[in-house]
Protein backbone atom coordinates (compact mmCIF):
# COMPACT_ATOMS: atom_id res chain seq x y z
CA UNK A 1 0.00 0.00 0.00
CA UNK A 2 1.03 3.59 -0.56
CA UNK A 3 -0.12 6.87 0.91
CA UNK A 4 0.97 10.33 -0.17
CA UNK A 5 -0.14 13.87 0.58
CA UNK A 6 0.07 16.87 -1.71
CA UNK A 7 -0.79 20.52 -1.13
CA UNK A 8 -1.83 22.63 -4.12
CA UNK A 9 -2.65 26.19 -3.11
CA UNK A 10 -5.23 25.72 -0.32
CA UNK A 11 -6.06 22.10 -1.29
CA UNK A 12 -4.85 19.10 0.66
CA UNK A 13 -4.94 15.98 -1.52
CA UNK A 14 -4.58 12.53 0.01
CA UNK A 15 -3.70 9.78 -2.42
CA UNK A 16 -4.22 6.12 -1.40
CA UNK A 17 -3.26 2.93 -3.21
CA UNK A 18 -5.43 -0.07 -2.19
CA UNK A 19 -6.09 1.32 1.31
CA UNK A 20 -9.89 1.66 1.39
CA UNK A 21 -10.22 2.27 5.10
CA UNK A 22 -7.98 5.34 5.11
CA UNK A 23 -9.77 6.65 2.03
CA UNK A 24 -13.19 6.18 3.66
CA UNK A 25 -12.10 7.83 6.91
CA UNK A 26 -10.25 10.77 5.39
CA UNK A 27 -12.00 14.13 5.87
CA UNK A 28 -9.57 16.41 3.99
CA UNK A 29 -10.47 18.46 0.91
CA UNK A 30 -9.79 15.83 -1.75
CA UNK A 31 -9.07 12.10 -1.48
CA UNK A 32 -8.13 9.61 -4.17
CA UNK A 33 -8.25 5.81 -4.04
CA UNK A 34 -6.59 3.55 -6.62
CA UNK A 35 -8.00 0.04 -6.56
CA UNK A 36 -9.35 -2.80 -8.68
CA UNK A 37 -12.43 -3.07 -6.49
CA UNK A 38 -15.85 -1.69 -7.35
CA UNK A 39 -17.12 0.74 -4.71
CA UNK A 40 -20.61 1.82 -3.78
CA UNK A 41 -21.58 5.09 -5.52
CA UNK A 42 -22.03 6.78 -2.14
CA UNK A 43 -18.28 6.43 -1.48
CA UNK A 44 -17.05 8.77 -4.23
CA UNK A 45 -17.89 11.79 -6.38
CA UNK A 46 -16.03 10.69 -9.48
CA UNK A 47 -14.88 7.30 -10.80
CA UNK A 48 -12.22 7.11 -13.53
CA UNK A 49 -11.82 3.66 -15.16
CA UNK A 50 -8.34 2.93 -16.53
CA UNK A 51 -7.05 -0.03 -18.48
CA UNK A 52 -4.10 -2.08 -17.31
CA UNK A 53 -2.54 -5.42 -18.20
CA UNK A 54 -1.74 -8.15 -15.73
CA UNK A 55 0.09 -11.46 -15.64
CA UNK A 56 -1.26 -14.51 -13.84
CA UNK A 57 1.34 -15.53 -11.24
CA UNK A 58 -0.44 -18.75 -10.33
CA UNK A 59 1.32 -20.33 -13.32
CA UNK A 60 4.70 -21.98 -12.92
CA UNK A 61 7.86 -20.00 -13.73
CA UNK A 62 8.54 -22.24 -16.73
CA UNK A 63 5.04 -21.69 -18.11
CA UNK A 64 5.33 -17.94 -17.59
CA UNK A 65 8.62 -17.86 -19.47
CA UNK A 66 7.21 -19.87 -22.38
CA UNK A 67 4.32 -17.43 -22.68
CA UNK A 68 6.68 -14.49 -23.28
CA UNK A 69 7.25 -13.44 -26.88
CA UNK A 70 10.17 -15.42 -28.24
CA UNK A 71 12.31 -12.83 -30.02
CA UNK A 72 11.55 -9.61 -28.15
CA UNK A 73 11.43 -11.08 -24.65
CA UNK A 74 12.83 -14.58 -24.12
CA UNK A 75 15.86 -13.83 -26.29
CA UNK A 76 16.58 -10.61 -24.35
CA UNK A 77 16.37 -12.45 -21.01
CA UNK A 78 18.80 -15.14 -22.16
CA UNK A 79 21.17 -12.48 -23.48
CA UNK A 80 21.07 -10.63 -20.13
CA UNK A 81 21.92 -13.81 -18.23
CA UNK A 82 25.18 -14.03 -20.16
CA UNK A 83 26.17 -10.49 -19.12
CA UNK A 84 26.30 -11.30 -15.40
CA UNK A 85 23.85 -8.67 -14.24
CA UNK A 86 23.04 -8.73 -10.54
CA UNK A 87 19.41 -8.46 -9.48
CA UNK A 88 18.87 -6.78 -6.09
CA UNK A 89 16.18 -5.70 -3.66
CA UNK A 90 16.80 -2.37 -1.94
CA UNK A 91 16.58 -3.19 1.77
CA UNK A 92 19.26 -1.03 3.38
CA UNK A 93 19.03 2.75 3.83
CA UNK A 94 21.98 3.19 1.50
CA UNK A 95 20.31 1.13 -1.26
CA UNK A 96 17.05 3.02 -0.90
CA UNK A 97 18.85 6.37 -1.13
CA UNK A 98 21.06 5.38 -4.07
CA UNK A 99 18.13 3.98 -6.09
CA UNK A 100 16.09 7.11 -5.31
CA UNK A 101 18.90 9.39 -6.49
CA UNK A 102 19.24 7.31 -9.66
CA UNK A 103 15.51 7.64 -10.32
CA UNK A 104 15.45 11.40 -9.65
CA UNK A 105 18.23 11.90 -12.21
CA UNK A 106 16.24 9.81 -14.69
CA UNK A 107 13.09 11.91 -14.08
CA UNK A 108 14.98 15.16 -14.64
CA UNK A 109 16.31 13.90 -17.97
CA UNK A 110 12.86 12.69 -19.07
CA UNK A 111 11.09 15.77 -17.63
CA UNK A 112 8.55 13.74 -15.65
CA UNK A 113 7.23 14.33 -12.09
CA UNK A 114 9.31 12.98 -9.22
CA UNK A 115 8.05 11.22 -6.08
CA UNK A 116 9.05 12.38 -2.63
CA UNK A 117 11.59 10.32 -0.72
CA UNK A 118 8.93 9.44 1.89
CA UNK A 119 6.84 7.87 -0.88
CA UNK A 120 9.85 6.01 -2.27
CA UNK A 121 10.49 4.38 1.12
CA UNK A 122 6.95 2.95 1.16
CA UNK A 123 7.50 0.99 -2.05
CA UNK A 124 9.36 -2.22 -2.82
CA UNK A 125 12.43 -1.21 -4.83
CA UNK A 126 14.28 -3.51 -7.22
CA UNK A 127 17.42 -2.69 -9.16
CA UNK A 128 19.93 -4.25 -11.53
CA UNK A 129 23.67 -3.59 -11.46
CA UNK A 130 26.48 -4.39 -13.86
CA UNK A 131 29.67 -4.55 -11.82
CA UNK A 132 29.42 -1.36 -9.67
CA UNK A 133 26.92 0.59 -11.78
CA UNK A 134 23.12 0.70 -11.37
CA UNK A 135 21.48 0.13 -14.76
CA UNK A 136 17.79 0.12 -13.96
CA UNK A 137 15.44 0.70 -11.04
CA UNK A 138 11.81 -0.41 -10.65
CA UNK A 139 9.42 0.50 -7.83
CA UNK A 140 6.35 -1.58 -6.97
CA UNK A 141 3.43 -1.31 -4.59
CA UNK A 142 1.11 -4.06 -3.39
CA UNK A 143 -2.10 -4.82 -1.57
CA UNK A 144 -2.46 -7.56 1.04
CA UNK A 145 -0.46 -10.28 -0.72
CA UNK A 146 -2.66 -10.53 -3.80
CA UNK A 147 -1.59 -7.87 -6.32
CA UNK A 148 1.90 -6.48 -6.89
CA UNK A 149 1.79 -3.46 -9.18
CA UNK A 150 4.45 -1.56 -11.07
CA UNK A 151 4.61 2.15 -10.13
CA UNK A 152 7.92 3.68 -11.35
CA UNK A 153 10.91 2.72 -13.43
CA UNK A 154 14.16 4.36 -14.51
CA UNK A 155 16.99 3.22 -16.73
CA UNK A 156 20.42 4.28 -17.92
CA UNK A 157 19.70 2.61 -21.29
CA UNK A 158 23.28 1.29 -21.35
CA UNK A 159 22.25 -2.34 -21.59
CA UNK A 160 19.03 -4.09 -22.46
CA UNK A 161 18.15 -5.53 -19.07
CA UNK A 162 14.48 -4.59 -18.58
CA UNK A 163 13.02 -7.92 -19.71
CA UNK A 164 15.44 -9.75 -17.42
CA UNK A 165 14.51 -7.47 -14.53
CA UNK A 166 10.75 -7.96 -14.96
CA UNK A 167 11.24 -11.72 -15.02
CA UNK A 168 13.30 -11.61 -11.82
CA UNK A 169 10.64 -9.47 -10.11
CA UNK A 170 8.02 -12.03 -11.16
CA UNK A 171 10.08 -14.77 -9.53
CA UNK A 172 10.26 -12.72 -6.33
CA UNK A 173 6.50 -12.08 -6.41
CA UNK A 174 5.75 -15.77 -6.82
CA UNK A 175 7.93 -16.63 -3.82
CA UNK A 176 5.97 -14.07 -1.80
CA UNK A 177 2.69 -15.70 -2.95
CA UNK A 178 1.34 -12.80 -4.98
CA UNK A 179 -1.26 -13.92 -7.52
CA UNK A 180 -1.32 -10.98 -9.93
CA UNK A 181 1.54 -9.04 -11.50
CA UNK A 182 0.04 -5.75 -12.64
CA UNK A 183 1.92 -3.82 -15.31
CA UNK A 184 -0.03 -0.63 -14.56
CA UNK A 185 -1.90 1.72 -16.86
CA UNK A 186 -1.72 1.37 -20.65
CA UNK A 187 -2.72 3.72 -23.44
CA UNK A 188 -1.90 2.24 -26.82
CA UNK A 189 -2.64 5.48 -28.68
CA UNK A 190 -0.61 7.89 -26.51
CA UNK A 191 2.25 5.61 -25.46
CA UNK A 192 2.71 2.90 -28.11
CA UNK A 193 6.27 2.05 -26.96
CA UNK A 194 5.07 1.39 -23.39
CA UNK A 195 2.21 -0.71 -24.69
CA UNK A 196 4.54 -2.74 -26.91
CA UNK A 197 6.94 -3.41 -24.03
CA UNK A 198 4.30 -4.44 -21.52
CA UNK A 199 2.44 -6.70 -23.90
CA UNK A 200 5.50 -8.71 -24.93
CA UNK A 201 4.91 -10.64 -21.71
CA UNK A 202 1.86 -12.90 -21.78
CA UNK A 203 -0.95 -10.77 -20.41
CA UNK A 204 -4.62 -10.15 -19.90
CA UNK A 205 -6.34 -6.79 -19.92
CA UNK A 206 -8.50 -5.57 -17.07
CA UNK A 207 -9.81 -2.34 -15.56
CA UNK A 208 -8.82 -0.62 -12.33
CA UNK A 209 -10.33 2.55 -10.93
CA UNK A 210 -9.34 5.91 -9.55
CA UNK A 211 -12.04 7.09 -7.15
CA UNK A 212 -12.13 10.76 -6.14
CA UNK A 213 -14.17 12.37 -3.39
CA UNK A 214 -14.32 15.97 -2.22
CA UNK A 215 -16.23 17.82 0.47
CA UNK A 216 -17.57 21.06 -0.99
CA UNK A 217 -19.25 22.62 -4.02
CA UNK A 218 -16.31 25.02 -4.45
CA UNK A 219 -13.86 22.14 -4.81
CA UNK A 220 -16.20 20.49 -7.30
CA UNK A 221 -16.21 23.67 -9.43
CA UNK A 222 -12.42 24.09 -9.23
CA UNK A 223 -11.72 20.47 -10.15
CA UNK A 224 -13.95 20.73 -13.20
CA UNK A 225 -12.16 23.94 -14.17
CA UNK A 226 -8.71 22.29 -13.75
CA UNK A 227 -9.82 19.35 -15.91
CA UNK A 228 -10.86 21.76 -18.68
CA UNK A 229 -7.65 23.78 -18.25
CA UNK A 230 -5.48 20.66 -18.69
CA UNK A 231 -7.50 19.60 -21.72
CA UNK A 232 -7.13 22.97 -23.48
CA UNK A 233 -3.56 23.97 -22.59
CA UNK A 234 -1.85 20.61 -22.01
CA UNK A 235 -3.84 18.30 -24.31
CA UNK A 236 -4.76 16.21 -21.25
CA UNK A 237 -1.10 15.50 -20.55
CA UNK A 238 -1.16 15.47 -16.74
CA UNK A 239 2.61 14.91 -16.50
CA UNK A 240 3.23 18.23 -18.24
CA UNK A 241 0.64 19.95 -16.07
CA UNK A 242 2.23 18.65 -12.85
CA UNK A 243 5.69 19.68 -14.09
CA UNK A 244 4.24 23.14 -14.70
CA UNK A 245 2.90 23.28 -11.12
CA UNK A 246 6.25 22.10 -9.80
CA UNK A 247 8.01 24.82 -11.79
CA UNK A 248 5.73 27.40 -10.18
CA UNK A 249 6.40 25.77 -6.79
CA UNK A 250 2.68 25.33 -6.21
CA UNK A 251 2.86 21.65 -5.19
CA UNK A 252 4.33 20.93 -1.77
Amino acid sequence: MLERTRKILFFTINDYWFDKERYFNNKNNVSLLWTNEVLDKKKYNLKIPLKTVYIDLTKSIDDLFLDFKKKSCRYEIRKSLKLNFSFNIANSDNEIKSTYNFFIDFCKKKKIPTPKFEEWKQMKIFYVKHEWEILSVWAFISDDKNIIRYKHWGSSYKYSCMEYMIFEIMKYAKKEWYKIFDMWWINRGKYPAHYKFKTKFWWKEWVFFCYIKWNSFLINFLLRFIDLFVKVFFQWNWNKFINFLNFLRIIK
